[in-house]
């Protein structure tokens, strides 16, 4: 997790805040691709939806594991739903 933030804010805020960053760098590399495939990406729902959907019971305690869990969920979890909404664009084109 991040350890300089872990006591300032809740677990949920981070994840939800890693989720929308993770997004918003996968929209930025890939703009191009997805404007030419007419995507759209929308950060904010999906880091709800990971936020609500996180697996916050699996976490480890201890910290650097913890850290590693929290980055690779996020990044599985936006994976995913980037992946859902491009097939889901391509499979509703003409």
């Amino acid at each position: 997790m991040h350890d300089n933030l872990a006591d300032v804010k809740s677990v949920e805020d981070l994840v939800e805040e890693g989720a929308y960053r993770a997004c918003k760098d996968v929209a930025i590399n890939r703009a191009k691709n997805f404007e030419e495939n007419g995507v759209y990406i929308n950060p904010g729902k999906i880091s709800k939806i990971i936020r609500k959907e996180f697996p916050y019971s699996e976490m480890p305690r201890e910290k650097s594991r913890a850290r590693n869990f929290y980055t690779a969920a996020v990044c599985n979890m936006v994976t995913e739903l980037i992946s859902r909404a491009i097939t889901q664009n391509a499979i509703e084109r003409p």
